[in-house]
């Protein structure tokens, strides 16, 4: 019966994803970790993978609407891609199960996975709420010369996007519009 739920609970994600351009990953780990009973740092990997590749797909039909900015693209992905690949390899295979144990507290690699993955989603939401660029402030003119600074920020959002399996909808897109100034749908798009 609970894999009928978390099928139906996918197709849900996938349409959520494919009308809003985001949110797959805020519903796929909770349903693979909660409805499916994946443990949390394999649940995040399933995640990464499955809402990549429906992304991608996305991706390819903004092109073709020429809504994506591809310079941008190439200088966030890149970066991204190896924050990625360092929190998969090394600091999530690295955590023990256990982080904290105590006779009266227990912190385990998977709870610590979930409760990043919380506070990553509330930042996101708060910081687009408050919907203020912190950094170039939506000037086109000025993003040729942050490349090194953009490269930075998406290298961190690509260690935390490997972290927690989560990423496209609720973190990069933010982090375009906020530290890019870019319009939501190109943002959406790259």
């Amino acid at each position: 019966m609970m894999s009928i739920v978390g099928y139906f609970a996918a197709i849900l994600m996938g349409t959520v994803l494919g009308l809003l351009g985001g949110g797959g990953s805020i519903l796929a780990v909770p349903i693979f970790v909660y409805i499916f009973e994946i443990p949390a740092h394999i649940a995040s990997g399933y995640s990464l993978f499955v809402v990549g590749l429906i992304a991608l797909f996305g991706a390819i039909q903004y092109e073709r609407q020429n809504l994506v900015d591809s310079k941008t693209a190439v200088n966030f992905a890149l970066p991204a891609l190896c924050g990625v690949y360092i929190s998969r390899r090394f600091i999530i295979q690295s955590l023990p199960e256990f982080i904290i144990q105590t006779s009266t507290f227990q912190l385990s690699k998977n709870s610590l996975i979930l409760f990043t993955f919380a506070i990553v989603m509330i930042s996101a939401a708060l910081s687009m709420i408050r919907g203020r660029s912190l950094i170039l402030e939506g000037r086109s003119s000025d993003k040729n010369r942050h490349v090194v600074l953009v490269s930075f920020w998406a290298f961190i959002m690509g260690l935390v996007t490997g972290f927690v399996g989560a990423g496209g909808g609720f973190l990069i897109i933010p982090m375009l519009v906020v530290l890019l100034g870019i319009d939501m749908k190109i943002a959406i798009g790259t």
